[in-house]
């Protein structure tokens, strides 16, 4: 536990962030890789599959560099209402520093 600590002091946890606290009804889906390719593609046919089926959802759109990620801010600034929201994170797969400090201490 030391080392997770040590590992992971100063970086986001995703359950202490008040807007992840949604209605029940509400999926999530973390998405790596969001801001191109096929993290990008998934993200745009998931949100518009939540347009046609009516429902919510909250998309965890992580990538390297959000600064640059100007697609999907596009799409975030064209779909974002009361019924689908995101989160854009910035999450390097390769260092555990960022990944490990996304995880709640009883996953670790």
């Amino acid at each position: 536990k030391q080392w997770y600590q040590r590992r992971v002091r100063g970086l986001p946890n995703l359950s202490t962030m008040p807007e992840f606290s949604l209605h029940p009804s509400t999926w999530t889906c973390l998405v790596t890789g969001a801001n191109r390719g096929l993290g990008f593609e998934f993200i745009r046919q998931c949100v518009e599959a939540t347009h046609t089926s009516g429902g919510s959802a909250l998309y965890i759109c992580c990538c390297r560099s959000p600064s640059t990620a100007t697609e999907l801010k596009q799409l975030i600034s064209d779909n974002e209402n009361d019924k689908i929201m995101f989160k854009v994170l910035q999450l390097d797969v390769t260092n555990t520093n960022y990944c490990a400090g996304y995880i709640s201490p009883p996953f670790s």
